[in-house]
């Protein structure tokens, strides 16, 4: 069984940490990445039924 990871996050360099790093954690993982709200409903539509998802949100204090 495959894994597929969804990374959500407006910062660049966010994403690509968190996707070196679970690409070293789990070989053959596929990653996609996402750094807007509108972008994360089509990447969780195609594919296969089972979707991780990691995401950060900014909180106004």
């Amino acid at each position: 069984m495959s894994h597929r990871i969804l990374i959500a996050d407006d910062h660049p360099l966010m994403r690509t940490a968190l996707t070196q790093t679970i690409g070293q954690a789990i070989p053959g993982a596929v990653i996609l990445e996402a750094s807007r709200f509108e972008q994360i409903k089509p990447l969780l539509d195609t594919g296969s039924r089972r979707t991780s998802s990691c995401s950060t949100c900014t909180c106004p204090a």
